[in-house]
């Protein structure tokens, strides 16, 4: 029998693309073939991510997964971190280019695609995916209180806890249900996720996304049950399967926008065990100049070694000789990188926290590797993991703001002592593994930067064939505006998308490649459409957490009970559960609120949640990167969704970073004491003006501990970032890209200093790493909750006073200092992150609840008739 033929959809951004790629990786290990489906301009990203290939140029397919790009809708010069603007040019524009490259790739080979695996926020794909004949399965990035949020919108508008629109009726915190975190009104995602004018387009993807759920097969969720018993309780039929791992070496490819700074392994292997903060905010956490000293001033105040990413673009406005001066002064004790191998640096002995916007991503592989956590939120789902992280696993302590919204170097610093590409790269992996055959669909920017990243033009990556499909918007455009990005690839994508499965299929004819599956990012629940048009079955993927993904399934529920109105945005302030065992969530914190872009554009993407819960029902399945045991609350309400998480590399295979990775880090962690390194890194679209990004290192600075700190290109210019190596040095390391799951798994990490993105929660737990949160938008927020309420394996940063519409205020080196100095004098938070990566362990574990969901995905997959 041909082996079937999976198509993998992310949602275009990079904490997507990584536990897709992840799952991909996982598929093409058990025999399936897998295409995956980036953004013509994520595309581009992660094919220049990729590192050379012996000289050969960049992939097109990354260890066996086929990349492909399909426009966005969205011009080249377009900001596609406006979210509202990405939502609504995608979610018009993608379907059309997803059911092009469907009939595409099945007119090329001969067959069909057997499966479309979605991202829950593309639900537009499962209604491609019906109108092909495609199955459908809903992939589930972040965590699955996320989800639940957005899946109890209905709920929330009946109870009158939001508005028809999506706003709080009223100031409050709830909780869906025991054992998830608590949420404020004020914190709901779809009212983070960007400038408030963006909210109406993204609270309409919410809710499009949760009608489109239903077209799935199955729901698999990046998360696992113990982590979310709460939401995995509210959601039975969800499968849990993080920690979602590529490979165990944690050197697969998982679709990197940035390359990865391969100091990061080498300076960790030099410090000792479990000394240093690792520093990371993810992708999208943007700091203003203040913010971001006080950030570096902290790290130095906490006197211990420190990984700290910053991100080309982290910083606003900031000045580089500042940064070369603080780099020259905490010397080699600091490493900052623009963007490192998270994974491999919260599993490295030294990591000994992780300072994180409690990102799904991160917070996963901050539990998979027990790292213990410092959470400063930014947006969307961020607040909520904040709370899963500090009051429900209690494995983190979130930093606290001053009067004048900025963390200081004393808040940071005093936290560390007591203390939508790369998750879906790792399903990729894990389906390879498995005998099947994946094509990864990135966008062609994306799809750039991912075999940028490697160095290749390879379009095979790790047996995973790498295609791209346009993302709608020009090369000049803004990708970072996600209103402007959401709304481009929503037109564009589906299109794209649709001639990309036509071409695979027409080139596999007569062979038995055709695709069978359409795999995709649960923020791309358009695919699902595309699948079904192709009569490909469709599955979607979540690569945050389950209680991220519940979020936006109960959006109905929330509207229904007067927690927000119709257009996604708090009708009352306040914090509440969607289940026990699940973080709370803040009003003021739903993701689709929150996420980057300007506030006019969360109606595009408070809509395109909307459309992706409305088109998640076309998935037959939904597997998440997370955990049943971390999240038993989200996958309670939702028991359809499968937790196969958390996706972690561990074997080599590339992730789909959309940068290169500083292959420097590891010698530098080696050379550090164990447990001695404040990790700092704040994911790949997170970012902070130049006063942030000088006060957080001089924070780092004032810790006097080693840190090392990535910084993704573009986030800081050169002059800035000068100046923050030169706050770095002596004992700081500033690395442009890091291999970040390699970090967090070195012994010299002390903690984690994160965005709290789900991947780099998910890696800074299946590390055991501390996490110092510090969210950006989004479910950074409710990962934060995850990390410091639900698990306590992590503090937070206090939030700065004036914070909003994916801005916030500055965070005081003295704030940093302090909270590290906090989160890594906590021996409590520290043993509960152990305690979560040993629960993380035992799920991928030979009879673990996620290996046991993986396997019946795969078996879902392979029984697919070619």
């Amino acid at each position: 029998m041909a082996a079937p033929h999976v198509l993998a959809l992310p949602f275009p951004a990079q904490g997507h693309v990584i536990p897709l790629m992840q799952l991909s990786h996982r598929l093409v290990e058990h025999g399936i073939e897998v295409t995956f489906v980036n953004t013509e301009a994520n595309h581009a990203l992660v094919l220049g991510a990729m590192p050379a290939d012996g000289g050969a140029g960049r992939a097109s397919s990354l260890d066996g997964i086929h990349l492909v790009g399909v426009p966005d809708g969205l011009a080249d010069g377009d900001d596609r971190k406006d979210l509202g603007k990405l939502v609504d040019a995608f979610s018009r524009h993608m379907p059309g280019y997803l059911e092009e490259l469907v009939r595409r790739i099945e007119a090329s080979r001969g067959a069909k695609i057997s499966w479309l695996v979605a991202d829950g926020g593309m639900g537009w794909a499962f209604e491609v995916a019906r109108k092909l004949g495609i199955r459908a399965a809903c992939f589930w990035p972040a965590s699955l209180a996320f989800l639940a949020s957005m899946l109890r919108i209905p709920q929330l508008i009946q109870d009158g806890v939001i508005d028809d629109k999506g706003w709080p009726k009223r100031q409050e915190t709830f909780q869906f249900a025991p054992g998830m975190p608590s949420l404020h009104t004020s914190r709901l995602p779809w009212n983070n996720a960007g400038a408030p004018e963006d909210q109406p387009a993204i609270f309409q993807l919410v809710v499009r996304n949760n009608e489109a759920k239903d077209l799935a097969e199955v729901t698999v969720a990046n998360s696992f049950r113990d982590a979310e018993p709460g939401a995995f309780k509210l959601y039975s039929d969800i499968l849990p399967i993080a920690p979602l791992l590529a490979d165990l070496q944690l050197e697969k490819p998982v679709g990197q926008f940035l390359p990865e700074d391969a100091r990061c392994i080498g300076w960790l292997d030099a410090r000792p065990d479990r000394s240093v903060v690792y520093v990371a905010f993810g992708s999208f956490t943007v700091f203003d100049p203040r913010q971001f000293e006080e950030l570096a001033l902290g790290l130095e105040l906490t006197g211990r070694p420190f990984l700290w990413v910053v991100r080309p673009d982290f910083a606003s406005g900031f000045s580089k000789a500042w940064l070369d001066e603080f780099q020259r002064r905490v010397g080699d004790s600091g490493l900052i990188v623009s963007w490192c191998p998270q994974q491999q640096v919260l599993a490295h002995r030294a990591v000994a926290c992780f300072v994180t916007h409690c990102g799904w991503n991160s917070t996963m592989e901050g539990v998979r590797s027990g790292v213990p956590f410092v959470c400063w939120p930014y947006f969307t789902d961020q607040f909520q993991n904040e709370s899963y992280i500090c009051n429900v696993w209690r494995t983190g302590l979130a930093v606290a703001p001053g009067a004048d919204g900025v963390v200081t170097k004393e808040e940071l610093s005093g936290k560390v002592e007591t203390g939508h590409v790369i998750p879906m790269m790792e399903l990729s992996h894990c389906l390879v593994e498995h005998g099947v055959k994946v094509t990864f669909v990135n966008t062609e920017l994306n799809h750039g930067l991912i075999l940028g990243a490697l160095a290749t033009t390879d379009n095979k990556l790790a047996g995973i064939d790498m295609v791209s499909v346009p993302d709608g918007l020009g090369s000049g455009e803004d990708r970072k505006d996600l209103a402007r990005l959401t709304d481009s690839f929503s037109k564009v994508m589906p299109v794209e998308l649709e001639k990309l499965i036509g071409r695979i299929n027409t080139d596999a004819r007569g062979s038995e490649t055709i695709i069978s599956w359409l795999i995709a990012d649960v923020n791309m629940a358009w695919a699902f459409t595309v699948a079904k048009r192709h009569g490909l079955r469709a599955a979607g993927f979540c690569p945050s957490s389950a209680a991220m993904f519940a979020t936006r399934i109960k959006i109905p529920e929330m509207i229904r009970d007067g927690v927000l109105d119709e257009r996604g945005w708090p009708r009352r302030r306040g914090a509440f559960q969607l289940a026990p065992a699940m973080p709370h969530i803040d009003t003021s914190e739903f993701s689709w609120n929150r996420a980057a872009g300007d506030a006019e554009g969360q109606p595009v993407i408070f809509q395109l949640i909307v459309r992706n819960n409305a088109a998640t029902h076309l998935a037959e399945t939904i597997v998440c990167n997370s955990v049943e045991e971390l999240e038993p609350g989200a996958f309670k309400l939702f028991p359809g969704v499968l937790p196969v998480g958390p996706l972690c590399s561990s074997s080599g295979k590339p992730a789909g970073s959309f940068w290169a990775e500083d292959a420097t880090c590891a010698a530098w962690l080696d050379a550090q004491p164990a447990g001695s390194v404040v990790y700092v890194a704040f994911g790949s679209l997170a970012g902070h003006d130049a006063a942030q990004l000088v006060e957080l290192a001089e924070g780092l600075a004032l810790t006097a501990r080693p840190f090392l700190w990535a910084i993704r290109p573009g986030s800081a210019g050169q002059e800035l970032l000068g100046r923050l190596r030169a706050l770095a040095a002596p004992r700081g390391r500033v690395a442009s890209w890091c291999p970040q799951r390699r970090v967090l798994a070195h012994p010299a990490v002390a903690c984690f200093v994160t965005h709290c993105g789900w991947n780099s929660t998910m890696e800074a737990a299946a590390s055991g790493v501390p996490l110092l949160c510090w969210p950006y938008f989004t479910d950074q927020f409710l990962n934060q909750s995850y990390i410091c309420d639900v698990w306590r394996t992590g503090i937070k940063v206090p939030r700065p006073a004036g914070g909003g519409g994916g801005k916030t205020g500055i965070m005081g080196r003295e704030v940093v200092r302090e909270k590290v100095e906090e989160l890594l004098g906590d021996e409590g938070t520290k043993a509960r992150a152990l305690a979560l990566r040993d629960l993380a362990r035992r799920a991928v574990g030979k009879e673990g609840s996620s290996r046991r969901n993986l396997e019946r995905f795969v078996d879902l997959v392979r029984g697919s008739p070619s």
